[in-house]
């Protein structure tokens, strides 16, 4: 290392997970995919060399070619049936390559002439660690600095050299720690019942309102789970306000879409499968109010001694509503033109 003036540095390390956790299997045979341009790919295992396909795809034979892999590294490759000749290259003995790569060559072919059940498989494991380093923010003199190289593999030597006119004191390497983890996301699909719903259009756990995604608020509540699409339901965290029929509709219809769901003003039905699911039983309102507290609902969540529209008409153009008293519900019917409060809900 060159050096020429008093400065301290400091090297940040960032590590940047492998492709796969776990060692891996993948076996081709030659009813695992058919040759197209001197090229096959399956299960992530792609297969290119000259190829000749006769009677019917039932002969194969490969010339020349390589395995290469974007799971991880092959850690070994094992062929059997088929037919080999003049079969070679680095890290090959016999029929068996073992090493640690993600591309291995080979020379001569491989053939199966029709009843010889040729297979490969292939065992691959994760890709190595690899690190980006880093000079540390606030370093003199930063870009007379070369680190090679960069980004470098778990356990490899990497060279650090300045090109400029100070002197260096000192270097010291430090391991960046760790960014916390986010929350888990999960489609509305995966989702279950009490989850909250962002802005995203994903789904989160109830323990995770206050640690989203940046950007991203709860707007929703998970209130019942169907097994048709299109028929689970999530609720609305706050109310919409106090208004008629109509405007209630058009109100939850107008709210901005979550995703690829839009909101909707609830039916009879749907206000009776959320109570359900939550309370487990459709006549008391105080188990989904709990929910939604849980949820992190606002000082608006369903409130005792009022009425909330539904899309529902019980008769001529007179709709129904839902009335919430003393823990229990009651259903009645009103003009369209009266007030009453408004919860929206998202189908999905």
């Amino acid at each position: 290392m060159k050096a020429k003036l008093l400065s301290i540095l400091a090297l940040l390390l960032v590590a940047v997970s492998g492709a796969w956790a776990t060692e891996t299997t993948v076996t081709w045979s030659k009813t695992g995919g058919k040759f197209y341009n001197g090229m096959t790919t399956l299960d992530g295992v792609t297969i290119s060399g000259s190829s000749i396909h006769r009677n019917d795809f039932e002969d194969w034979q490969i010339d020349s070619g390589t395995f290469t892999t974007d799971l991880g590294n092959f850690t070994k490759i094992e062929l059997t049936g088929g037919y080999t000749e003049g079969f070679s290259g680095s890290g090959w003995s016999g029929r068996t390559w073992t090493g640690n790569a993600s591309s291995v060559s080979f020379e001569g072919f491989l053939a199966d002439f029709g009843n010889d059940s040729f297979t490969i498989t292939f065992t691959i494991g994760p890709a190595p660690t690899k690190y980006n380093v880093t000079l540390a923010e606030g370093t003199e003199d930063a870009d007379n600095w070369t680190i090679s190289p960069n980004p470098a593999e778990e356990g490899q030597a990497i060279t650090i050299t300045y090109s400029g006119t100070k002197k260096v004191k000192s270097v010291k390497a430090v391991k960046k720690a760790a960014a916390p983890a986010g929350p888990t996301a999960y489609t509305l699909a995966e989702s279950t019942v009490g989850m909250i719903v962002g802005t995203d259009g994903k789904a989160y756990a109830a323990a995770d309102k206050d640690n989203l995604p940046s950007g991203v608020t709860a707007v929703a509540m998970v209130a019942y789970k169907s097994a048709t699409a299109g028929s689970s339901l999530a609720i609305a965290l706050a109310d919409e306000g106090s208004m008629n029929w109509a405007t209630a509709k058009s109100t939850c219809e107008g709210k901005t879409a979550i995703g690829d769901y839009s909101w909707k003003l609830p039916n009879k039905t749907e206000w009776k499968q959320m109570l359900s699911t939550n309370g487990g039983n459709e006549g008391s309102y105080t188990g989904l109010n709990t929910a939604l507290a849980t949820a992190g609902g606002d000082s608006s969540k369903l409130q005792e001694k009022k009425y909330y529209w539904s899309s529902s008409v019980f008769s001529g153009d007179n709709p129904d509503e839902v009335f919430f008293i003393n823990g229990g519900v009651e259903w009645s019917w009103n003009s369209p033109g009266t007030s009453d409060l408004v919860r929206a809900c998202l189908a999905f």
